[in-house]
């Protein structure tokens, strides 16, 4: 999901659930097979390079999930080169 929203530069899945809206149109992302537009990943980047993404899933909620990748990226971001 966030490697479509490092191409899409945003820079979580939520920002893009947020912006296709609750009830997408039946084009676009709505028409990708296996597509779920949901809040839980960030992009991860190198400066201002997208490199990665990391994503968690689980919580009751997705602003939980998102919280939780974002706590993972902070732990890790000083090993980043």
């Amino acid at each position: 999901m966030l490697t479509l929203g490092a191409a899409c530069n945003e820079d979580t899945s939520g920002a893009i659930a947020q912006r296709v809206g609750p009830t997408p149109s039946a084009g676009g992302l709505a028409k990708l097979p296996h597509m779920l537009l949901a809040q839980g990943a960030i992009k991860i980047k190198l400066g201002t390079e997208p490199i990665g993404a990391i994503g968690v899933g689980g919580a009751p909620g997705g602003e939980l999930d998102e919280g939780c990748a974002k706590a993972g990226l902070d732990k890790i971001s000083g090993r980043l080169k």
